[in-house]
């Protein structure tokens, strides 16, 4: 199977061949994806936008639904070249996860259900980085977790919660940046681990009955 379009927007700074290097990269993450979960053949949008990507890496992803996912790259990172092998397929396989959950539960609108949608992410993209979670998933001491995960709790239900400040950090409201994403893959990662299920399998999993971990 392959993607339907790979499309590269605003190529400034980018090489042709680093752009066919992207392109190999994208059809053999879809492949291997598409063997794990029931993935569709969204189209897939790489474009230079560096203000949008993660300054570790040079890349970052956004999924609106299940048609296509968005790869924002910044070739003028110093790591970018370097993490193009592990980063950019991880990246592309943390959004795939989200369109086939798309086409399922959906992303959600409380805060549980988007901890639990990009800890299911997240704990996919570890699976696919055999094991190993992405650094924005355990961003947070596991000191921290319970007083962060009571202060979530909180607003478990709440369809107005600040995913910014949640997911990127707020000062003002004292968020650390990615506690969002480390919260949910904590939920996620107990979840699995008592089920003995994976977050492949659990693409579809409801938020209802996690909040409870």
């Amino acid at each position: 199977m392959s993607l339907k379009t790979i499309y590269f927007a605003n190529t400034t700074g980018l090489s042709s061949k680093q752009i066919e290097r992207m392109k190999f990269i994208a059809e053999k993450t879809y492949e291997r994806v598409s063997e794990l979960i029931p993935i569709s053949e969204p189209d897939l949008i790489l474009h230079v936008k560096p203000s949008w990507t993660i300054p570790e890496t040079g890349y970052s992803g956004f999924s609106p639904n299940a048609a296509y996912a968005l790869i924002h790259l910044d070739p003028s990172n110093s790591s970018f070249d370097a993490s193009m092998e592990t980063e950019l397929p991880a990246t592309i396989a943390h959004e795939l996860h989200h369109c086939v959950r798309y086409g399922g539960v959906g992303y959600g609108q409380t805060l549980l259900e988007a901890l639990v949608t990009e800890g299911l992410a997240c704990a996919f993209e570890a699976e696919f980085r055999q094991g190993q979670p992405p650094f924005y998933a355990t961003a947070l001491h596991d000191t921290q977790i319970p007083d962060y995960l009571v202060r979530a709790k909180a607003e478990w239900n709440n369809r107005a919660y600040n995913h910014n400040a949640w997911f990127f950090g707020s000062k003002e409201l004292g968020i650390p940046p990615r506690t969002g994403y480390t919260l949910g893959y904590h939920l996620i990662k107990n979840h699995l681990e008592k089920t003995g299920s994976t977050a492949a399998s659990e693409w579809n999993l409801p938020a209802s009955g996690l909040g409870e971990i």
